[in-house]
């Protein structure tokens, strides 16, 4: 399970380290894409193990090739999709293309969500957090509706 939040800073060649702590559940190899939030005006990236990123794939197979809609969605997920090498020292590289797409730059903050996690830029997470915040009685509703 992937839990808690970490600061890192970004190398010159977009590196990011990974908390050792995470590093044991995701193996040698992390799917790094555009992050799914729902807001126009925030993004993250996500990033899981390949076997999560297989049982995650894997229910996009099943969507009727004639829902245009849900098919520009998976075409958008799966072609921004990397497959990144952890280094010795415990880092991945993330393209330039999904940095650039989470307004990465210096800084990272990187948080768990259970069976993925997410990278974020330090002042789009702030400002998330804070969104969260305001939210949680909303969302503590609408978890009971789901039966959690």
């Amino acid at each position: 399970m992937l839990i808690t939040s970490f600061s890192h800073g970004i190398d010159a060649k977009g590196r990011i380290f990974i908390p050792a702590k995470w590093r044991e559940e995701l193996g040698e190899t992390v799917f790094i894409t555009q992050g799914i939030l729902g807001h126009n005006n925030e993004s993250c990236l996500f990033g899981m193990s390949q076997a999560s990123w297989q049982a995650f794939a894997g229910r996009f197979s099943n969507l009727p090739i004639t829902d245009t809609m849900a098919q520009s969605f998976r075409r958008m997920l799966f072609s921004t999709a990397a497959e990144c090498e952890l280094d010795k020292q415990g880092r991945i590289l993330v393209p330039n293309s999904l940095r650039e797409y989470a307004g990465l730059q210096k800084d990272a903050m990187l948080v768990g969500v259970d069976t993925h996690f997410e990278i974020w830029a330090p002042e789009i997470w702030s400002l998330h957090k804070q969104s969260m915040e305001a939210e949680y009685n909303k969302a503590i509703e609408r978890l009971a509706q789901l039966g959690i």
